[in-house]
């Protein structure tokens, strides 16, 4: 960002253009946008080598500050920050059991924060992974649902948690809706 940020001012002070002719100069914020994306890349790398949520932290508010310093907005949610920090570096393995009337499940998790699936006999449900995502769920009788999904741990990620989802579809033509309910359990490391 900072040799960007050069190469732009060297630019204006010399009077030479700024891009190619006719071609909109795109803004430092878009610029700093643009740069992010592999940055944050190798800050999760890094956190992960280190098992490390700070390292993380530091980069996320570090963009930000930079983004506002520019006139930009926030990239990143304080919101949260650390805990989602926390499941990146340091990923856990949950025991997930709960559900909704019919639909029961006890199962191990390797890594919620990567898309996993959810079995019993009566379907199998698919999330997209992460602390907040989609799922779909597919079943006897033709169920076809589709919802969202949020994982909360009021103690951090090393405690205890529960995950509650909720969608709509149908079951043999029949519409519905509901909201599922799971207690989330660590085990251990992701595996």
């Amino acid at each position: 960002m900072a040799s960007a940020l050069s190469s732009q001012r060297q630019r204006a002070i010399s009077g030479m253009p700024l891009g190619p002719p006719n071609t909109p100069t795109p803004q430092v914020s878009e610029l700093l946008q643009l740069m992010v994306g592999p940055c944050e890349k190798e800050a999760v790398q890094a956190c992960r080598a280190a098992k490390d949520a700070s390292v993380l932290v530091k980069f996320w508010l570090g963009a930000d500050r930079n983004s506002a310093l520019l006139g930009g907005a926030d990239l990143f949610s304080v919101d949260g920050m650390q805990e989602r920090a926390q499941m990146i570096c340091e990923p856990q393995a949950y025991q997930l059991s709960g559900g909704l009337e019919d639909w029961q499940v006890n199962a191990p998790v390797c890594n919620i924060m990567e898309p996993f699936t959810l079995s019993s006999d009566i379907g199998t449900m698919k999330f997209s992974g992460g602390l907040t995502g989609t799922y779909t769920f597919g079943g006897v009788m033709n169920s076809n649902y589709t919802g969202t999904y949020t994982f909360t741990f009021p103690n951090g990620p090393k405690a205890p948690g529960k995950l509650v989802g909720g969608g709509s579809g149908s079951i043999a033509g029949q519409a519905g809706s509901g909201t599922e309910n799971y207690t989330a359990t660590p085990i251990g490391p992701a595996c």
